[in-house]
């Protein structure tokens, strides 16, 4: 019975795979608990966030999130726990390959993905392995290990996408010019990795050191310091 308005705002494109809906359906979840004084605990903020859209059940926080797969067969004990680990030097930019919203949301292409796809039955203990690798990595502030991890990953993802049927394609092919160039800037010592959500659009990876470089390879590119705003 309580009157109620919402208004939002982002600061990254709508249904780009730049994580919108993850972080407004965060921002809302917070929003929401604060507003009537609900006293949840962050467990279960995660877990209303997720129904919102599932990555926001890690977007609550700032820095490192872990998203625990969790038991139940219906992913209801699924949600992200907040890993108090700092890297001060960690850097992620954002290359905008295409701003507009995509053709298939994440929801329906995951759920199309898992329906018709061969290859998504490895992927779970695959990513669950690349987790715990991906986990330890940052703990010991492997980049060297991270970094290769990370791309690996992210492109076995857009596989098994790729091969639902019918088939279903995010990457673009602004996307592959973009990884293209990434991986020869590399021949040539650069030390930054991809990583790429349902979508388009490319994040990398690097230290602080790199920042230099990866503006002079992809200038329009927008650098994020993951702890500036912690």
């Amino acid at each position: 019975d309580l009157p109620l308005a919402i208004t939002t705002e982002n600061t990254v494109p709508t249904g780009a795979g730049l994580a919108s809906s993850a972080s407004g359906y965060a921002a809302l979840t917070r929003a929401l608990c604060g507003a009537f004084a609900l006293e949840l605990g962050e467990t279960e903020m995660s877990l209303i966030a997720r129904h919102g859209s599932g990555s926001a059940a890690r977007s609550l926080w700032h820095g490192f999130v872990r998203w625990n797969v969790g038991e139940q067969a219906d992913g209801s004990d699924s949600h992200g726990v907040s890993l108090d680990l700092r890297w001060p030097a960690f850097r992620i930019a954002i290359l905008a390959v295409d701003t507009g919203p995509k053709s298939k949301s994440s929801r329906s292409g995951m759920n199309h993905t898992v329906e018709t796809s061969p290859l998504f039955a490895a992927w779970p203990a695959t990513a669950e392995v690349d987790c715990d690798f991906i986990e330890t990595a940052v703990a010991e502030q492997r980049f060297d290990l991270l970094g290769p991890r990370v791309e690996a990953n992210a492109l076995a993802m857009h596989a098994t996408i790729l091969a639902a049927r019918p088939s279903l394609k995010y990457l673009s092919s602004q996307s592959w010019q973009s990884l293209e160039r990434l991986w020869e800037a590399r021949t040539q010592g650069l030390n930054a990795f991809a990583t790429m959500d349902a979508g388009p659009n490319i994040k990398l990876v690097f230290l602080e050191d790199e920042t230099s470089d990866v503006l002079q390879i992809f200038p329009t590119a927008e650098v994020i310091d993951p702890f500036g705003f912690a």
